[in-house]
């Protein structure tokens, strides 16, 4: 749950964001799996989306980084985590690529989004998820160190 208490130290509710945005984020990909077995590509596209964005908007808070869109998040997070090969360059491409198609599915009237499409995306998209997360703990391992 986020705090919105203003007696809570600012790193105590950064740190509840980072928590909800990283649950949420995993919450998205379960669904993702679900609506996948029910053959709602449509769907499970959106839902990796969603835990993607999450994702990255997770290990961007955590370095004080706050975007306004998907593209702004896109931009940032592959000038401060692709660019600096802290995370791989095709997860970089999957985070583009994935908003791009649901963009394109959900406004561009497009229905070429399938099995062929999407199923390829999951483990991608597991990995991913798995990768930023290790980021985001060993992030959180670096900096209670450094307080020691």
């Amino acid at each position: 749950m986020i705090s919105t208490n203003k007696n809570i130290p600012h790193k105590a509710v950064e740190a509840d964001r980072i928590s909800y945005r990283l649950s949420r984020a995993k919450e998205s990909f379960e669904e993702a799996e679900l609506l996948a077995t029910h053959k709602s590509w449509n769907g499970c596209l959106d839902r990796l989306f969603n835990s993607c964005y999450r994702m990255a908007s997770a290990l961007l808070l955590k370095h004080g980084i706050v975007t306004k869109t998907h593209s702004g998040l896109n931009t940032e997070f592959g000038k401060h985590f692709v660019k600096t090969g802290s995370i791989p360059e095709e997860e970089g491409i999957l985070l583009a690529n994935i908003t791009r198609w649901k963009y394109e599915s959900d406004f561009g009237g497009i229905d070429s989004i399938n099995k062929e499409v999407v199923n390829p995306l999951i483990p991608q998209v597991k990995k991913f998820l798995k990768d930023i997360e290790v980021l985001i703990n060993t992030d959180e391992t670096k900096s209670k160190n450094k307080k020691r």
